[in-house]
């Protein structure tokens, strides 16, 4: 009888909440600079499901400092480093929520990126909870109404403790994703890496671009190959060539974005999936080309060098079929491979070639 009655509580709660929210609507949101209770927060994720495309992911970060004192300031911080579409809410409890448009698998390389920043920003210690954001009230209000036990060590305490054992509740993924490729995020990242497991990448690309471009937005593929990984495995033994993919899928997280999506594409290679034109894009290949050049690999006195060739086609100027604009990253990948290691290049019409199957064109079914 009680867990019914804490039950009723809840809804009840949640629908006070609700209508008080629908009165504030009228306000933009990113307007509202005061606190905010968990269950109007709750309300907010849940019209926000609502009211969003077909598959488009919400996540939530939820943000609490050791010092108190520092909550406000820390959600100015966060307000600045989101982006424009993002809402960083205050809440009563003094955590800071962050609601963000963001791929679920993308939750473990986003804190791996936030910590840093924020310990350079002045907010060393706290707890940071990862979670997707689901239709599911109750669940929700668990999550922003979760009690920390005081953390001993210094730094940013994550939740889940290793920032990949994301789960879903019971019963809450909804109908849409419930196929073979929606799989929870713990399953879905590389071990070796930290980025989207290879046999996922086909699917969240088709998924990214489909969603893209209904709205009519630009969106580059970015097939990225480690120069003669096989030879650095021969030379110096497996676990370097490990080290060099490790550091380069760091390189690579450190230069996209939350929305862009990183996958582990075959055993010497990734795959970026961008938002933007390959022009703009070309300029960002350049600098994560130089970067993975300029950072060497220590073993004992040696310095192992290595480098990295990025093929680039866009969406929809080089193609608005997933295959075909895969394709044409190749080619571009494969012009960039002949002119020299650590090369970058963006699809054009004269790296077609001749003897290319490819009159199917746009027809041609978009799956691969």
């Amino acid at each position: 009888m009680l867990g019914v009655a804490v039950g009723s509580f809840a809804v009840l709660t949640l629908l006070v909440s609700y209508l008080r929210y629908r009165k504030m609507q009228l306000i933009s949101l990113d307007q509202v600079e005061g606190e905010m209770d968990a269950s109007a927060a709750v309300m907010v994720m849940l019209t926000a499901l609502q009211e969003s495309k077909k598959r488009q992911e919400y996540t939530l970060l939820l943000f609490e400092p050791v010092m108190a004192e520092k909550v406000n300031a820390l959600r100015d911080f966060l307000h600045k480093n989101f982006r424009k579409e993002d809402r960083v809410f205050l809440l009563k409890r003094g955590s800071v929520l962050a609601f963000l448009q963001c791929p679920n698998e993308h939750l473990p390389a986003t804190a791996r990126r936030m910590v840093p920043l924020l310990t350079e920003a002045g907010f060393a210690d706290g707890q940071l909870v990862l979670a997707p954001v689901v239709r599911d009230a109750t669940h929700l209000l668990s999550l922003l109404e979760m009690k920390f036990e005081p953390s001993r060590s210094e730094g940013w305490v994550i939740h889940p403790g290793d920032a990949r054992d994301l789960v879903y509740p019971e019963g809450t993924r909804d109908s849409e994703d419930q196929d073979a490729e929606a799989v929870s995020p713990g399953a879905s990242v590389d071990p070796l890496t930290g980025v989207l497991k290879t046999e996922l990448v086909p699917g969240a690309i088709r998924r990214l671009l489909a969603a893209q471009r209904r709205m009519g937005h630009s969106v580059t593929l970015v097939q990225v190959d480690l120069d003669e990984l096989e030879t650095y495995n021969a030379s110096y033994g497996r676990e370097i060539g490990d080290a060099i993919l490790k550091q380069t899928a760091a390189v690579l997280m450190e230069n996209c974005r939350e929305s862009d999506l990183i996958g582990r594409w075959d055993e010497d290679a990734f795959m970026l999936c961008m938002v933007g034109k390959d022009d703009d894009l070309l300029r960002a290949a350049v600098r994560m080309s130089n970067q993975i050049k300029r950072h060497p690999l220590l073993q004992g006195e040696t310095q192992i060098r290595f480098s990295a060739a990025f093929g680039l086609a866009s969406l929809p100027n080089d193609g608005k079929n997933p295959v075909v604009l895969l394709e044409r990253a190749g080619w571009a990948l494969q012009e960039a491979k002949k002119r020299g290691r650590g090369t970058c290049v963006a699809f054009q019409p004269s790296l077609q070639p001749k003897a290319s199957v490819s009159t199917a064109g746009e027809n041609r079914p978009e799956s691969f």
